[in-house]
């Protein structure tokens, strides 16, 4: 009979073998991270690019823009004047991390390592296995978006992931331990996450918290309803403050609050005026995801194929999604059809429906958006999580 320690060995060696396999990019083209940062080179190709000439053919990535915002960002240029469609926290981190390391790119190998290990801590303090951890990084390292996004660093999608986990994880702590510095945790990571990109998912986020936490105390075992709203009125409050300090330089150089509302105002027009057609785009992301079909906003071809598409991406969608929908719809058959009209007591459960609550929100976020590989990371990562857990849950004697 195969015991549990051969079922450990065996998915340690090949989480071993993804991961080496996943880092292979940086490895084989290690300089990249090493190489010295040359600010004026940057600083002439952003001068010379898109941003500021509009029909410039000196065409520059967004890796080089965000390197070129961070760091100039860190050395004292109001957050307003370059790259200002998206909050600064993003930026600042990139820059601060090119500072003391000398290496723009360093900060996505900093956020990665971070979400390897913030999937691991979340799936051990839901199952305290390390099979199921090892599971979670196998399924990590066959993933070729997050890959992708080691290698063409830096980029703001790595560190948003992070903080989302972050959140999901203070989350599990504060529900195992009902310590208050959890929430102030869950705050800091909600608000940095809000501080990335767009605040628009962390209002997503901090809605499904509380349909989650209210959906547990009326019908689950917690009973603290009217503690948890508070708490979470605490966490939005708290979380909005941290993302107002991102905007700290503005205010030292005599911005206001009705300066930063305004540049608020700004990002939202900037988006909803450059905005895709969302009857053009609707849906996409399930084409894309099932068959490498990619319908983009460019060019001349209706779909193009993306070069690091991969088998697993199906896979895991079709496992992930149906997990999340049997939990959801056994949640709601339990609520509103059986004569207990409780939810299981057992937090390793109550949370995997949480985490289906967030798949099937984020899912429902990306059909209505023209679709980019790395948006794709705020659904797969917390899928990583559930189909671990849910694996253990189903065989607990292996895994």
């Amino acid at each position: 009979m195969i015991q549990k320690k051969h079922i450990t060995l065996l998915f340690a060696i090949i989480a071993g073998i993804t991961f080496v396999l996943h880092m292979m990019p940086v490895i084989s083209d290690f300089g990249r991270y090493t190489e010295k940062y040359d600010a004026k080179k940057y600083e002439d190709s952003y001068n010379k690019s898109q941003y500021v000439i509009p029909q410039s053919k000196h065409y520059i990535s967004d890796e080089m823009l965000l390197s070129h915002a961070g760091y100039a960002y860190v050395h004292g240029l109001s957050p307003i004047l370059i790259n200002s469609d998206h909050p600064p926290l993003g930026k600042y981190i990139i820059g601060w991390i090119t500072v003391i390391s000398g290496n723009n790119r360093v900060s996505s190998l900093v956020f990665g390592f971070t979400a390897y290990l913030l999937v691991s801590l979340i799936i051990y303090r839901l199952t305290t296995s390390w099979n199921a951890v090892l599971l979670g990084v196998v399924f990590l390292s066959t993933d070729t978006v997050f890959k992708d996004q080691l290698y063409y660093a830096p980029i703001l999608d790595i560190i948003q992931i992070s903080f989302l986990l972050a959140y999901v994880l203070f989350l599990l702590l504060f529900l195992q331990t009902s310590k208050k510095i959890h929430l102030v945790f869950m705050a800091l990571s909600a608000g940095a996450m809000a501080g990335i990109k767009l605040f628009f998912p962390v209002i997503v986020l901090l809605a499904v918290t509380a349909v989650y936490l209210a959906a547990l105390d009326l019908f689950g075992n917690r009973k603290h309803l009217k503690s948890d709203t508070v708490h979470l009125s605490f966490v939005s409050v708290f979380s909005g403050l941290v993302y107002m300090l991102s905007y700290v330089v503005l205010f030292i150089q005599g911005g206001t609050v009705r300066t930063f509302l305004g540049v608020q105002k700004w990002i939202f027009l900037f988006w909803k005026n450059n905005a895709i057609d969302t009857a053009a785009v609707w849906g996409n992301i399930v084409p894309f995801v099932l068959f490498n079909k990619w319908k983009v906003w460019w060019g001349t071809e209706p779909y193009i194929s993306y070069e690091h598409w991969s088998i697993f991406w199906p896979i895991y969608f079709v496992i992930g999604m149906s997990i999340a929908s049997v939990l959801l719809i056994t949640a709601a058959h339990k609520i509103f059809f059986s004569k207990k009209h409780e939810l299981s007591s057992k937090l390793p459960d109550s949370f995997r429906l949480f985490l289906s609550m967030w798949i099937v929100v984020a899912l429902m976020y990306l059909l209505f958006i023209p679709i980019s590989p790395r948006y794709l990371m705020i659904l797969y990562f917390p899928m990583y999580v559930l189909i671990a857990v849910s694996i253990h849950k189903r065989f607990p004697d292996y895994v």
